[in-house]
């Protein structure tokens, strides 16, 4: 490949991979939020089930002086709250699910609430409490067998797929802007200003290394600065065509003659007939300084003589 940077900013197959990933984003998010949904709407539908006989335990519970006056520590991590709350509820274990909450370290936040409130408020109180940790689904371990859950590899999904559209979105962006820049580029090769007209040969040649889209209409714009007469506006043209079509990353010969022949001969056949004329001059240019390997000259030779 021409491009060094193992890098290739082509408009169309940037947009067609944003437009993909963001169809799969999409999809995924309403996959997820349906999973979420689903969930919910299930421990609802079981929640509403227990709520009335889980009340008459803690109005009972709440009326047990001598549970009030003992307060022990819940021995239970944050964690995994939920998880234990939700198995007591389901298996209409409502003592323990309050005694959980009752239990002055495990849920802090709480505390201060609850001292604040008159018996009677507490009874609605725990039972918004456990309710809220039932409903508490961020820790919930899916079931082999369920999709109901979102899953860590469902997140990570999606923090990928975000993170690619976000990326594409900003470099298509940035390569509409490129695109938009090629006229006027072209425009300044036959700058009266030789410097502004070096900028616009460097632009297309990062341009064509990187696969931009319409790069090669300014590398072939380039051939026109042969038809003048500054000797130091066609080196400069010499020497872009020089990067552009005589350079490799290859490690071994016979792979560097053989990808320089191949962008020649691809060279040749798009060249305008009107610009024949101008590459002559170049390629004249590199054989005279032996820029030009001779194995490529030969190989070149085959070609066009059938013998390869």
């Amino acid at each position: 490949s021409h491009n060094i940077y193992s890098s290739s900013l082509q408009l169309d197959k940037i947009q067609k991979q944003l437009e993909f990933d963001t169809e799969n984003l999409k999809n995924l998010k309403a996959k997820l939020e349906d999973s979420h949904v689903s969930k919910i709407n299930e421990l609802t539908e079981q929640w509403n089930s227990k709520e009335a006989d889980l009340i008459a335990v803690i109005t009972e519970q709440l009326q047990d002086e001598e549970l009030m006056a003992e307060r022990k520590s819940s021995q239970v991590s944050e964690r995994h709250l939920p998880d234990l709350i939700r198995m007591y509820v389901l298996d209409n274990k409502f003592k323990e699910a309050f005694e959980i909450c009752w239990a002055a370290d495990a849920l802090p936040e709480w505390e201060e609430m609850k001292d604040a409130i008159d018996e009677g408020e507490k009874v609605q109180m725990f039972a918004t409490l456990i309710r809220t940790i039932f409903m508490d689904i961020t820790s919930l371990n899916p079931d082999e067998n369920s999709t109901a859950v979102v899953t860590e590899s469902d997140l990570a999904q999606l923090v990928a797929l975000e993170t690619s559209v976000e990326f594409l979105t900003r470099t298509a962006d940035f390569l509409r802007l490129i695109d938009s820049a090629i006229k006027p580029m072209s425009d300044l090769l036959e700058s009266a200003s030789v410097s502004d007209m070096q900028e616009a040969i460097e632009f297309f040649v990062t341009a064509y290394k990187f696969n931009i889209n319409n790069a090669l209409f300014g590398v072939l714009e380039m051939l026109k600065i042969m038809q003048r007469n500054e000797q130091e506006r066609k080196d400069h043209v010499i020497d872009a065509f020089k990067s552009i079509y005589l350079t490799t990353d290859s490690t071994t010969m016979r792979e560097h003659t053989t990808i320089i022949v191949e962008r020649l001969i691809n060279l040749l056949k798009i060249v305008p007939y009107r610009n024949y004329q101008d590459l002559t001059l170049i390629i004249a240019e590199w054989v005279s300084k032996s820029i030009l390997d001779n194995s490529i000259i030969d190989q070149l030779w085959q070609y066009f003589t059938k013998k390869a």
